[in-house]
């Protein structure tokens, strides 16, 4: 029976927070299906998460879709519903808080945002990474979904009535006189125990908010148990394809390709123009990326702009081409890119950096439930899927995550 119900708003958040609880061996789906049927739900399943899709969605079809999934799970009884937040407060978090609230049934709802393990931490209200408001790191210059703000209260407020209050650390707290949304500060991971255990003991954990991190404890707090997973033995070579302009993935790849990667970086024509892969050039291109795969060493895929960092954009602008349509241009094709490196065969470790992309390439192998399996580190997930009868193994994160030698550090992995 399903204990706890997650949704998130894309597919990386789905799997980073899904894996807290599949690493200590409690049984944990991914499902992309927003028209899930709860009553079909797998009996040996207790944690269900659900990637909802609602990162790009408009405020309006956000709320809308989280609170149908919601007052669903509410309806077959499911007794503790977690709407996950992304770490650096993307996406739309005023309107989904406010309709899972409301779908819940429920007069409060407590939301831990921080994540200490990914030097995330929320103080006075305010979301720090590695101690400097979150607007002001990277996050703050992303060219689809910057970070304007760090004071937590206002950002929900821009799209919600709902009332917000703010839960100082030392602060004695009532819960039975609150209403609303009540964001509390957490700069531990002891903090993080403590509050969930101390609202569960008070039953007003039934419905909760935050991210990865708020999940890494509640296997304890809930009571959830089972055989902690071993680390798995990773397939040679290791494949990464990223579409993440994040700084900190851009890092990666440099030190990775300058520490014996082979890289493959699309143009602005290859990765924006749908017809391009359907063209000769397009072949030439599927051909030389399927004899890299075949070559055994590591290899990069990846769409940033090299030589211009307007390019994208330039092109874009030449063409007529919305930031919204560049998105999901670059998803679908680096989508095709790695179905076909899966169709030709190449036994490889997967890893894919963003949500996007991850999406893009689910979609093209008709993929809809996908098993998180272990963490290899904080945010870096080694998952199961099945595609054509055949299981294969894949590594996912978000483009934010993880540190300058990550890749090199995986690809020694596979080695082994």
């Amino acid at each position: 029976m399903i204990r706890l119900f997650v949704v998130a708003d894309d597919v990386t958040g789905a799997l980073d927070t899904g894996v807290k609880f599949a690493v200590s061996g409690i049984p944990t789906k991914i499902i992309t299906d927003i028209k899930y049927d709860f009553s079909k739900m797998d009996p040996s399943m207790k944690v269900l998460v659900m990637d909802a899709g609602t990162r790009h969605l408009t405020l309006q079809a956000a709320y809308d879709t989280v609170y149908d999934v919601v007052r669903r799970a509410v309806a077959v009884g499911i007794p503790f519903i977690y709407k996950k937040t992304d770490s650096a407060l993307r996406g739309n978090i005023g309107s989904e808080l406010t309709a899972a609230l409301k779908a819940s049934g429920e007069t409060m709802l407590t939301f831990l945002p921080a994540y200490p393990s990914m030097a995330r931490t929320t103080i006075g209200g305010v979301q720090y990474l590695e101690g400097i408001p979150i607007h002001e790191t990277v996050f703050g210059q992303d060219p689809f979904e910057p970070v304007y703000c760090s004071y937590i209260p206002k950002i929900i407020k821009l799209q919600s009535e709902i009332p917000v209050r703010v839960i100082k650390l030392k602060e004695h707290f009532k819960p039975q006189k609150e209403n609303g949304i009540c964001v509390f500060d957490c700069e531990t991971r002891e903090d993080l125990y403590r509050i969930a255990s101390e609202l569960n003991n008070e039953g007003v954990l039934r419905i909760m908010a935050g991210c990865a991190g708020l999940a890494g404890v509640l296997p304890e707090v809930l009571g959830l148990r089972g055989i902690p997973t071993a680390e798995p033995k990773l397939h040679h070579p290791l494949l990464v394809v990223s579409g993440s302009v994040n700084e900190i993935s851009q890092k990666q790849l440099f030190y990775a390709e300058n520490n014996g990667f082979k890289r493959v970086t699309l143009t602005p024509e290859q990765k924006l123009e749908p017809a391009f892969l359907d063209s000769t050039e397009g072949e030439v291109l599927f051909q030389s990326v399927r004899v890299l795969c075949g070559e055994n060493s590591p290899l990069i895929i990846d769409t940033n702009d090299m030589f211009s960092k307007t390019a994208t954009v330039d092109y874009a602008r030449k063409h007529n081409i919305s930031n919204e349509q560049v998105r999901v241009r670059i998803t679908n094709t680096l989508g095709r890119i790695l179905k076909a490196v899966v169709d030709a065969g190449i036994e490889s470790t997967m890893l894919v950096s963003g949500g996007d992309i991850l999406m893009g390439f689910m979609q093209q192998v008709d993929c809809r439930e996908i098993i998180p399996v272990y963490e290899i580190e904080s945010g870096v997930v080694y998952s199961q899927f099945q595609y054509q009868g055949k299981p294969f193994q894949i590594i996912s994160k978000s483009g934010g995550f993880g540190n300058e030698q990550l890749l090199v550090s995986l690809a020694e992995k596979t080695k082994r």
